[in-house]
């Protein structure tokens, strides 16, 4: 549990140390209020702030002194294992307490909500952190892409490109009025436990292949 707190505190510590994490938080921001519909203007910064602690915290990490030095003192004590479950683990859990925050600032969400947030947290952070790891630049750049594609689309589409844009989940379950032509908000939970089937699957696929 010591090893956990440390790699943890060692990421934040890193992390808001570096300017450059603040002006990514701005310019997203911004983005939302320029490109995005007005009826989701609001809900967008409940998806933004799923996204932004894994890129605030993992965005560099992987090659990063702090985690070497931390694998190279833990190493021959066969830790490793609490060391990688906090990269992923503590960004998450940043994630789901800031959007719960947030969501509950405008309505109570729907239980749909409390299922999908939690386990799009994991899925963006297993998934975030494995292409920094592997792919990094193309890595970036896809999330880039999803993140605009997610912020350009109307509220209610009913589009097959809803489910495919997975950073947007927590906001859709909130938009999400079948009367009104969006998907039930149970598309979303399902969508999501799929997603992070597929995103814990992938990484232990990769990790595996490389070890």
């Amino acid at each position: 549990m010591q090893i956990i707190i440390f790699t943890a505190g060692m990421m934040w510590k890193r992390a808001v140390k570096m300017k450059s994490r603040l002006w990514l938080a701005g310019l997203a921001a911004v983005s939302i209020l320029i490109i995005t519909p007005p009826e989701k203007t609001a809900t967008e910064f409940v998806s933004l702030f799923v996204l932004l602690p894994v890129v605030f915290l993992q965005t560099g990490w992987s090659d990063s002194r702090e985690r070497k030095g931390i694998m190279t003192l833990i190493n021959r004590g066969g830790t490793t294992g609490m060391v990688r479950f906090a990269e992923w683990s503590f960004p998450a859990l940043g994630a789901v307490t800031v959007s719960s925050v947030l969501a509950f600032a405008a309505a109570p969400p729907p239980w749909q909500f409390w299922v999908v947030l939690p386990l799009t947290a994991v899925s963006i952070s297993l998934v975030y952190l494995t292409t920094e790891q592997h792919l990094k630049f193309a890595g970036r750049t896809v999330f880039i892409i999803l993140w605009l594609l997610q912020l350009s689309q109307p509220a209610h589409t009913k589009k097959l490109l809803d489910l495919v844009l997975f950073t947007d989940y927590p906001a859709a379950v909130l938009l999400a009025s079948p009367d009104a032509g969006t998907h039930h908000p149970d598309s979303f939970v399902l969508a999501s436990l799929i997603l992070v089937f597929l995103a814990a699957g992938t990484r232990a696929l990769v990790r595996r292949r490389n070890s």
